[in-house]
């Protein structure tokens, strides 16, 4: 979703649930016409496409018109305060406050066996969680999550909700559905209180064997590559890319758009807005994030300059 030399910027999701084709194709300014054609031909009946001014407010325009729109389904509805659980919820075997099911489930889920749910668990419709799954006690699993195998999910967490993306349309906001989901690979660990908004463009995906810590927020259409680690408190924003095996410190921030490469340590309380495209980058510091090295030489030379002035 960034600008590209020959002026054409593209929206592109991909296996979006709710829409006739199983992706969308937004285009804003379409002056290469040639490339544009060559694309929907490339990928024919794959995408739609939709060209306008201002794509991304058509989309949510077009969104609110066919009612794409992440309401509260009716197992939401159920798991509101004050609602009662079904009457076989009583019977179902529990184990350390662990129960085979969770306490509210969307009919249309799906859940492999050997997974194990706490207290006030939701699942939301189009769900699939795979085997051996453990889920915290009052997490919320929304509509169209995937869970691999052996996933392992802290209490009060919420994954797949309405992302935090809107157009403007000159009086109000309109929101963007996150109808392409949240995906999650095999052995990943998810904290207490973890957040992972559903994508817009495309599924909010988190690597195998990612591990976050507790409060970390991953927003809409994110990616983040396999055995990466995220300290407790940091945050990534919208359609960030996160390289493999990197180390992001505690309540670090990472800009909207940005891509980390591979093997990347950002320090704990750094604000990373540009790109960082070396891997094995030691540490990105500060704010703005800079190689750690340049860093410190600036602290350095700061104390210099504050030493000889008095």
């Amino acid at each position: 979703r960034r600008p590209r030399a020959d002026g054409l910027t593209l929206f592109l999701g991909r296996g979006m649930p709710c829409l006739p084709l199983p992706g969308v194709l937004l285009v804003s300014r379409p002056a290469a016409v040639p490339d544009l054609l060559r694309f929907v031909a490339q990928h024919g009946p794959e995408v739609a496409v939709l060209a306008a001014r201002d794509a991304k407010l058509a989309y949510a325009r077009a969104a609110q018109l066919l009612h794409l729109s992440q309401s509260p389904s009716a197992f939401e509805q159920a798991a509101r305060p004050g609602a009662e659980p079904d009457e076989s919820a009583g019977l179902r075997a529990r184990s350390a406050g662990f129960c085979s099911q969770p306490d509210f489930c969307d009919p249309s889920a799906k859940i492999a066996a050997g997974s194990r749910f706490g207290p006030g668990v939701v699942v939301g419709p189009g769900t699939r969680i795979g085997a051996f799954c453990e889920i915290g006690a009052n997490s919320v699993i929304g509509a169209n999550v995937t869970l691999g195998n052996r996933v392992r999910i802290g209490p009060l967490s919420s994954i797949g909700h309405a992302p935090f993306d809107f157009a403007w349309s000159g009086t109000s906001w309109l929101p963007l559905p996150g109808l392409a989901g949240v995906t999650v690979a095999d052995d990943v660990t998810l904290g207490a209180r973890v957040t992972v908004a559903a994508g817009c463009a495309r599924p909010t995906t988190i690597g195998a064997g990612c591990k976050l810590d507790d409060a970390v927020h991953v927003g809409h259409d994110a990616l983040i590559g396999a055995h990466s680690v995220m300290a407790a408190g940091a945050m990534l924003a919208g359609y960030v890319h996160i390289g493999r095996a990197c180390k992001i410190g505690g309540m670090a921030a990472v800009a909207e758009g940005v891509a980390v490469a591979d093997r990347v340590m950002i320090t704990a309380t750094s604000s990373v807005s540009t790109d960082i495209t070396r891997a094995g980058e030691r540490v990105a510091s500060g704010w703005p994030a800079m190689p750690a090295r340049q860093w410190w030489r600036l602290v350095a030379h700061v104390r210099r300059l504050t030493a000889r002035n008095g």
